[in-house]
């Protein structure tokens, strides 16, 4: 057995999510590290990704994914809408790069991250690719929606797909969410696991003049206490759930409490609240760290969360967390003490409810609020634990050995 192949003679394309999700940055920080590795790296999708609308990623191309035009297409046609073919149009981009690509001796690995529609579009290619005798690799990386909302709606589909003799490595963040997924869809197969990259260039500990800046700029005074939550506002971050959390808190105290949510602005309802509590809702942000270096706790509700890369944010930018103990992270949270966990049951009965402990939730963040000892030692916890296990040698070097692991099995 000889292991010839360097990342230089490695074409990964890849497909996934665009818009503001853990999935698609943890994809796109994943992706980028790899082209400066020597891999020729091709996105395909429906717009560039939200990280690469401001970062330099000149080494990565991008590819636009092209609409099916046809008069069979539109209300009351055989086909309601393009939209519907989007699997299909994936798919076929990514086959013909892969022969464009196979034709100059690239080994081809396709990769789709978050099941549906990517993952089902990567599969196919491979597929196709496999009916016309071409050799490609095929990683699948599902993620936290698609395994807990949409795959038990198509349970059989996803089943076979992540089950298909065509998939070469099943790849996800934690040993935990692997875990789970095994169990939900009676998997008989090892997943890889590899952590998300941070860019320590960005998400750092504050020094006084950044964090003074940053509350200048969000309009908090040093006295109040900050609150941060940064995710996508869908209903499994129970954003709702964040807002009494942080209001109970301010019952409680007498500290003035802020909280900033950072991600899509969403209504919520008008309730009577006490005068020290405020709420400050920024939009999406290119720049999260500018949130972050101004935060006292980062407060997370989610319901699932196959890793909760907003949480790994937060420590690399030393903010202690406090966050539903269903998160892939919570592991490492607790390992680093850097935080602390409320507990979280999910429903059994397939329809994405779930209960937590709302006090234990308030005494976690009063605990941090009544405590700044405690919560200096937690964020010079946070931020030294994160440089150590989300550093980008040690995540890349599992990559590159998923690749050379899989030529290795082609050639025994």
């Amino acid at each position: 057995m000889t292991m010839t192949t360097t990342t230089d003679d490695v074409a990964l394309i890849v497909t996934g999510p665009h818009g503001f999700s853990g999935a698609q940055q943890i994809m796109s920080g994943i992706i980028y590290e790899l082209s400066r590795e020597g891999l020729c790296v091709h996105y395909i999708g429906f717009e560039r990704p939200f990280r690469f609308r401001t970062n330099d990623a000149d080494q990565i191309a991008f590819h636009t994914v092209k609409d099916i035009s046809s008069g069979a297409i539109g209300d009351l046609k055989p086909i309601k809408s393009s939209d519907v073919l989007a699997v299909f149009t994936i798919a076929e981009q990514m086959t013909d790069l892969a022969i464009k690509l196979h034709s100059t001796g690239s080994r081809l690995i396709l990769w789709g991250v978050y099941m549906f529609p990517y993952g089902h579009a990567a599969w196919l290619s491979k597929r196709t690719l496999t009916e016309m005798g071409l050799p490609a690799d095929l990683w699948l990386t599902p993620a936290g929606s698609d395994m807990w909302e949409i795959g038990p709606q198509v349970r059989n589909t996803t089943k076979g797909i992540l089950g298909s003799s065509e998939v070469s490595v099943l790849i996800t963040y934690t040993r935990q969410f692997a875990d789970e997924i095994t169990t939900m869809y009676e998997l008989n197969r090892p997943f890889v696991t590899a952590y998300p990259i941070l860019d320590f260039s960005r998400f750092h500990a504050a020094s006084a003049a950044e964090r003074a800046q940053a509350r200048k700029v969000l309009q908090v005074r040093e006295s109040e206490l900050l609150i941060s939550s940064h995710s996508n506002m869908r209903p499994v971050k129970m954003p709702e759930a964040v807002i009494d959390i942080a209001a109970a808190v301010a019952e409680r105290t007498d500290r003035q409490i802020t909280l900033a949510m950072v991600g899509p602005k969403i209504a919520f309802p008008t309730r009577k609240r006490s005068r020290n509590f405020r709420l400050i809702q920024t939009g999406v942000v290119d720049r999260v760290e500018e949130v972050l270096r101004a935060a006292d706790v980062e407060l997370n509700c989610s319901f699932h969360d196959s890793f909760n890369l907003s949480l790994a944010e937060a420590m690399a930018c030393g903010v202690p967390c406090v966050s539903t103990d269903v998160v892939g992270i919570g592991q490492e949270i607790l390992a680093s003490e850097c935080g602390l966990l409320f507990s979280c049951v999910r429903s059994s009965d397939g329809k994405n409810r779930c209960s937590f402990d709302f006090e234990s939730a308030v005494n976690c963040v009063l605990t941090l609020v009544n405590s700044e000892r405690l919560r200096r030692r937690m964020s010079k916890n946070a931020s030294a634990h994160a440089r150590r296990v989300f550093h980008r040698d040690s995540v890349i070097s599992s990559y590159c050995e998923i690749i050379h692991n899989t030529e290795a099995r082609e050639e025994c």
